[in-house]
């Protein structure tokens, strides 16, 4: 019995974490870090923020935020990972090489949405507005099409 008392109370604090973990919340614009408030003016002057939640994770914090315009975009702390739209992502969005290997290839197509993926190697991909998704190396190589 004393066993299982001991098993239990060593169990506590990973459940307290687990249940953290998965705590997303609604907060106020003014609560985001100065970075990605910083990142939003920069790059989406002419729209406002709809809607931030703030989600701790044992990885660290992310934050989303829901713009004006349609967007939507996903910071892992201070750095941006997801950005999705209704329409065309402003050209600042998406990095040099990736953006010259689209307008090279993909003339009458534009880009709705960029991620920054980190699944043991990263990688960076880009959907179109025809559903065409481009798969490129973190520095920005083209390296496939992906389905």
């Amino acid at each position: 019995m004393k066993r299982l008392i001991v098993m239990a109370m060593m169990m506590l604090p990973l459940v307290a974490m687990a249940n953290a973990a998965d705590d997303e919340r609604i907060i106020a614009p003014a609560k985001l870090p100065a970075k990605v408030t910083d990142y939003i003016n920069t790059h989406f002057p002419s729209c406002s923020i709809v809607q931030a939640t703030k989600e701790l994770e044992l990885s660290g914090t992310e934050y989303k935020v829901w713009l004006s315009e349609g967007y939507k975009l996903e910071f892992k702390g201070n750095r941006v990972k997801d950005i999705e739209g209704n329409t065309k992502l402003p050209d600042t969005v998406i990095p040099a090489k990736i953006l010259q290997h689209v307008t090279s290839n993909y003339a009458n197509l534009y880009i709705v949405e960029w991620q920054l993926e980190d699944d043991g190697g990263i990688r960076q991909e880009v959907k179109l507005n025809n559903g065409l998704e481009l798969v490129y190396s973190a520095a920005g190589d083209f390296l496939r099409i992906d389905n």
